[in-house]
């Protein structure tokens, strides 16, 4: 981690509109005043400023104003003026002015004055009268746009300007902590810095040096995060905001409960600290309104550690208490499963009946991690089926696998119901075989299960946890004979039972189908989930948690980046909310794709290092993640270390979805990559590539297989490829695979027409990164074929995705076009002079070459590019 000193090393993030802007002024009108609230960057600004303009031949003369040698005439320009010896008034001014004038002739020098507010009259008085005689240019930096003093604010009227500094926006914030640190911070970490510090530089740049000199901030797969176990001391409480001493006793009792509970309606805030001054509180950025129409939260997650890290036990104990009494009798369901959250932490007595159905409900919310203590006691007190599977499965998510096989064995001796045995038993089998890694034992439970069941939704319910094992294991083709078996065994009646059983087997079959490349079945699966999730979410949460990531992951593999752009952010945004730990992470991952398939691989690569931030226990979305890093990487050019991630999931059983693509990567990198693989390396990742296309496509992974056989086309292996790749075409309807099969077909066939076409469905569609790939390969087809009309229309495609990619105006690449068909560096300066219309003559005036070489040259351009004239060239 690098260090950064905000007194030497001057960072201009998110000012340099503002520094354009000043920078032409100061050229123009030779006048201009800045202003802003202390810390927002008005300093920084001027260090810039000074930079530019010394650099341009002014001489840089820097003022700053003092607020204690105010009374004291001309000090803050003593060091530009000299000692005025005895001369007083009119006599000390033009002294001093003449003086300035000295600096260089005419305007050719420039002032710049920091703290103008703090400036004596007579400085003050000097510098205006300096810049009004023609003399130094002038900019004033001043706290504040207000109550400035006349001659101040006078450098900002006509012709000077005013430039008022504003606070910097979430992405400038990011962005000085990138320039801080020196490493990026995740997504999370960057908004709680943000919030604060409300987008202050100042408060930024010293709230990062102090966490860093308290490792506050953690290294997790290339991104800093902000550590929530680490230890926040007073100085740090204070720069988030925090100053303890200031608080009145009531103030800290209602920050203390709230970082404590997290949020409280403002009346039940009101009640438990009498004369609470809730509207202060918030002016002070200590609370803000919480997401829930008249409740307050801590005013950022940063502060609710700080209040916490300073909460002695028994004083945390003491407001737990107090709370507990406020809200006996309440009617809010929310508040009255708080009341019983919070009697577990302090182990007061609570009524059972309560206890199991908060049980049931946190289940239900999959609520598991956070309410383990809650679980634990009401299976505890109130041991049976319910009370058994949620204490089990919080313990499962907590990585305590032996507790939890434990607690699934002898709830299920405890069940009264075939329903209740089938889901202890799955999550026994679940815990068995993924936690403890006793597969046969797991598959001795599901096989029991199964033996002599009838029953169509029971038996269901028990193929959907092979399903959602099948799933990682990718066997999609099992899941859709279970998709089909259902269909088939629906009952004419509608059963509540099978219901929940149907709506649990779309955890996995939405999945299933999407990699299938069965797009419109999944989209009618999805719409069913939805149907059913009012109904039944509240007996399979993990399936209403997962669908939706899959249902998006899917579609964004499948090249509908448009049908899900909106519920991806959305859930994004709510995971940053929830702040979990594990939510946020595991939608990175789709934004991820969302972004490597849009081209965007600067924030591709920041989403999957996040989504790599995930628990160690979910080995699902670590291994995914991993893998699309490493695609990341290699089509950001860094094949070497795309191999290594890539390498790190190879041989791995557990996610056979990412074995099967990595074999693809694998191959594509060696080709890119070291210059130490052999021929024989070569040779025996194409055929491990070439069996993943042939595994993929028998496990009904089409997706993947299509993937897989484009990454041969990639790497120069199109014709071994090129009839897997129509098949997957006409049996999928994702519109991705069929591009690729387009561009295997261009290849093989040198026929340039279908890639085009390709490559500008791929761009409608905002697929840039893949339309860029097509775009390479049909810019080398055009060279040769000799293709000059396809050449400018690959170009201007390339140079359409490029510019959407990555968000600014990209020129068009015409010397790369150029350099592509033979065309020497002077070549392609005179093809470019005769396409803007210049006569031979004015090309040789131009160019200061002779009427006879520009000819020359002219003819080696029409030779190449196989053209006749400039007419043609034109069209070039």
């Amino acid at each position: 981690m690098s260090s950064f000193d905000p007194r030497t090393d001057s960072v201009i993030v998110g000012r340099s509109v503002e520094l354009d802007v000043t920078m032409r002024h100061v050229l123009d009108f030779g006048q201009v005043l800045i202003t802003g609230e202390p810390g927002v960057g008005k300093s920084t600004l001027l260090d810039a400023l000074a930079r530019r303009l010394v650099h341009e031949g002014f001489v840089v003369a820097r003022v700053a104003g003092v607020s204690a040698l105010v009374e004291q005439p001309l000090t803050a320009l003593a060091h530009l003026t000299g000692d005025p010896a005895n001369r007083t008034g009119a006599d000390l001014v033009a002294f001093a002015v003449e003086r300035l004038g000295a600096l260089a002739p005419g305007s050719s020098a420039v002032i710049l004055v920091d703290d103008a507010h703090a400036l004596d009259p007579w400085s003050l008085h000097t510098l205006v009268q300096c810049r009004a005689g023609g003399g130094s240019r002038l900019v004033l930096a001043s706290r504040g746009s207000t109550s400035l003093p006349a001659a101040v604010a006078s450098v900002g009227r006509h012709p000077g300007m005013t430039l008022d500094i504003q606070r910097l926006s979430f992405d400038e914030t990011a962005a000085l902590s990138y320039a801080v640190l020196g490493m990026r911070l995740d997504t999370p970490s960057s908004q709680r810095v943000h919030r604060a510090t409300d987008g202050l530089p100042l408060a930024i740049v010293e709230l990062l040096r102090h966490a860093v000199r308290r490792s506050s901030l953690v290294d997790r797969a290339g991104l800093l995060r902000w550590d929530p176990n680490s230890s926040i001391d007073p100085h740090l409480a204070s720069l988030l905001g925090l100053r303890v001493d200031e608080l009145s006793e009531t103030d800290r009792d209602a920050v203390d409960i709230l970082a404590v509970v997290g949020e409280l309606p403002t009346d039940t805030v009101r009640s438990f600290a009498p004369g609470v001054d809730v509207v202060a509180l918030e002016e002070h950025h200590l609370i803000s309104a919480a997401p829930r129409p008249g409740w307050v939260t801590v005013a950022h997650p940063l502060l609710r550690d700080a209040s916490l890290s300073l909460l002695a036990p028994i004083r945390r104990r003491e407001l737990i208490g107090r709370l507990i009494s406020e809200l006996s009798g309440t009617s809010d369901a929310d508040l009255a499963r708080l009341r019983i959250v919070l009697g577990v932490q302090v182990d007061a007595d609570v009524d059972a009946v309560a206890l199991r159905d908060l049980v049931a409900w946190g289940r239900a919310h999959g609520l598991w991690k956070q309410m383990v203590p809650v679980m634990e006691r009401a299976w505890a007190e109130c041991p049976d089926a319910t009370t058994g599977l949620a204490y089990g499965e919080a313990l499962h998510l907590t990585q305590q696998m032996h507790q939890a096989e434990q607690v699934f064995a002898a709830a299920e001796a405890l069940c009264d119901s075939n329903t209740d045995r089938i889901a202890l038993a799955t999550a026994r089998a679940r815990t068995l075989g993924i936690g403890l890694g006793r597969a046969d034992e797991a598959d001795a439970v599901h096989a029991a299960q199964l033996d002599g069941l009838e029953n169509p939704a029971q038996r269901l319910d028990v193929l959907c946890a092979r399903c959602e094992q099948w799933l990682y294991g990718g066997k999609i083709d099992l899941i859709l004979d279970v998709h089909a078996w259902a269909a088939k065994n629906a009952p004419r009646v509608p059963s509540a039972e099978f219901e929940a059983a149907r709506y649990r087997l779309t955890q996995s079959s939405v999945a299933a189908l999407g990699l299938a490349g069965r797009i419109s079945d999944m989209v009618d699966e999805y719409q069913l989930h939805l149907e059913l999730s009012p109904r039944n979410g509240w007996a399979h949460p993990l399936a209403r948690e997962l669908v939706d990531p899959w249902w998006v992951s899917s579609q964004l593999s499948a090249g509908n980046l448009e049908r899900v752009r909106n519920i991806l952010h959305e859930r994004y945004d709510t995971a940053m909310v929830i702040d979990d730990g594990l939510s946020q992470p595991v939608w990175a991952l789709p934004r991820a794709i969302d972004r490597w398939m849009a081209g965007d691989l600067l924030t591709a690569e920041l989403f999957a290092r996040e989504a790599l931030g995930v628990p160690a226990h979910v080995v699902s979305i670590r291994r995914m993640a991993n893998h699309y890093l490493a695609r990341i990487l290699e089509q950001s050019g860094r094949a070497d270390e795309a191999l290594g991630c890539s390498l790190e999931t190879m041989g791995d059983d557990h996610v056979r979805i990412v074995q099967y693509w990595g074999a693809g990567l694998e191959h594509r990198c060696l080709v890119a990559g070291p210059s130490f693989i052999t021929p024989a390396d070569l040779e025996r990742s194409q055929e491990h590539a070439l069996a993943a296309v042939a595994s993929a496509i028998d496990a009904s992974q089409l997706v993947t297989a299509a993937f897989v056989a484009h990454d041969l086309v990639r790497a120069g292996c199109a014709s071994h490829v090129l009839d897997s790749l129509a098949h997957l075409a006409e049996v999928t309807d994702a519109p991705s695979v069929r591009w690729m099969a387009a561009h295997a077909r261009s290849v093989v066939d040198h026929d340039i027409a279908p890639l085009i076409d390709a490559c500008e469905e791929a761009a409608d569609a905002g697929c840039f990164g893949l339309a860029l790939a097509f775009a390479e390969a049909g810019a080398d087809l055009a060279v040769d074929t000799r293709d000059t009309s396809s050449a400018v229309t690959i170009e201007a495609l390339t140079t359409r995705c490029e510019t959407a990619s990555s968000g600014r105006p990209v020129k068009q690449a015409t010397s790369d076009m150029g350099a592509r068909f033979g065309l020497s560096v002077r070549e392609q300066q005179v093809a470019r002079a005769a396409i803007a219309g210049l006569t031979d003559h004015q090309i040789a005036t131009e160019l200061f070459i002779s009427v006879r070489t520009v000819n020359a040259h002219l003819r080696a351009v029409y030779r190449k590019l196989g053209i006749g004239g400039r007419r043609e060239l034109r069209l070039v």
